[in-house]
């Protein structure tokens, strides 16, 4: 499992962090190469200066909760006035590659990248992602 020690700051924005959780494991691929990394589970997290959950992108198919498919939840920290939608809710999103969310952190939050092509970077790893994924 790849995890990040601490929820880390995000570049141009100091009031937010991000968690980042990942079960993978490296198996045989014949189609695409020698071996390939296949997800097993994932969690991705934006959250505030004290751990407050503003939103986090989920999929845990293994793990005890009935909810299996890839989903949203919006955090105690998006304060939208509704109990139901802020710790309950599980909003169905299919499958997220962490691409997608770094793209989303910068487009709608102003983070600011870390490399100048970051686009470039994105797009490439979003296309390998893309030709290996399984589902």
């Amino acid at each position: 499992m790849l995890v990040l020690p601490d929820a880390v700051p995000l570049n141009g924005r100091r009031d937010l962090y991000l968690s980042f959780k990942q079960q993978y494991k490296i198996v045989k691929s014949a189609e695409n190469g020698p071996f390939r990394i296949t997800t097993l589970y994932y969690s991705y997290a934006v959250e505030t200066r004290d751990a407050q959950e503003l939103l986090g992108y989920h999929w845990h198919p293994d793990g005890v909760s009935p909810v299996k498919f890839p989903h949203l939840h919006l955090g105690p920290a998006a304060d939208i006035g509704m109990e139901e939608l802020n710790r309950k809710a599980h909003f169905p999103t299919g499958r997220v590659a962490f691409e997608d969310v770094l793209e989303f952190l910068i487009a709608t939050f102003g983070v600011e990248p870390n490399r100048k092509p970051w686009r470039e970077v994105v797009q490439n790893t979003r296309a390998l992602f893309a030709k290996q994924k399984s589902w």
